[in-house]
């Protein structure tokens, strides 16, 4: 069952995919273990695990397979990653808020995040993340507040590590003059990209300008220069076009992120 799933995801990364336009890519979520005493350590483990699972598949740009533990997926898959989560150091403690001078249950746990290349055979980064949690009702309702805080640093491992990579499509607006001040990358909300969305672009490995998404469409994203329209117009006259250029998806503002949830 968990092939035929497997295929029916990959079918999927291929159809939303668009012609030289960026592709998902696949990654693979392992059953997250542990090997705390703790009574709750495993309920925690399984948490995240779909925690994991459910933001990726928020974030648009995966492909995400969930493996059971030893099981494997295909070789077929040109590009694809692992995930592996380790949950430890389950604590529970009485301490003394500052605040309001009470005492109050705290719950820590620590998660270890390894996020693997299977094509390289490499680690790319393995990550300790303590999540905290207080409640003055329980303990047990303390370490439901640690499994619903800092997952914000869970999507930060994979926009470090797997932004989305794109080209510039079409230049739609320019200045009198000839230069450049708006055009579409390829990638829209298909991948996951959203209004407010700060882009980096690159020329070779340097980093020469910014980008702001101004208008999210599907499979496309219009773009105004938010710093280095100089150098940026410099390539465009020099060459007649911006084919050279490496996008790459960056930071998403606070406010961005909020008008987004708000338009959900």
């Amino acid at each position: 069952m968990k092939k035929l799933i497997f295929i029916i995801l990959y079918l999927c990364s291929i159809t939303f995919s668009y012609a030289d336009g960026p592709n998902k890519k696949t990654i693979i979520v392992e059953d997250f273990i542990t090997k705390s005493s703790h009574d709750r350590a495993s309920e925690i483990a399984w948490n995240m695990h779909n925690t994991i699972i459910e933001r990726l598949g928020q974030m648009r740009r995966f492909v995400v397979v969930n493996l059971e533990e030893g099981e494997t997926a295909s070789d077929s898959i040109a590009e694809k990653y692992r995930i592996k989560g380790n949950v430890s150091l389950v604590t529970e403690e009485r301490v003394m808020t500052q605040q309001y001078g009470v005492y109050t249950n705290k719950a820590t746990f620590t998660l270890i995040l390894t996020l693997y290349d299977e094509t390289k055979n490499s680690v790319i980064e393995k990550e300790s993340i303590i999540f905290e949690g207080y409640n003055q009702q329980s303990k047990d309702l303390a370490i439901n507040d640690a499994m619903g805080n800092s997952l914000w640093k869970l999507e930060k491992i994979f926009d470090r590590n797997l932004p989305l990579i794109t080209k510039v499509d079409e230049i739609t607006k320019t200045t009198k003059k000839g230069d450049v001040k708006e055009f579409y990358i390829k990638g829209g909300s298909e991948m996951g990209v959203i209004e407010g969305q700060i882009f980096i672009v690159k020329l070779d490995a340097t980093q020469i300008a910014k980008l702001k998404a101004k208008e999210v469409l599907a499979n496309k994203t219009l773009c105004t220069i938010s710093k280095g329209s100089k150098e940026i117009n410099a390539i465009y006259h020099e060459d007649g076009n911006l084919s050279e250029l490496i996008i790459i998806g960056d930071e998403v503002p606070f406010w961005a992120g909020i008008k987004h949830v708000l338009k959900q």
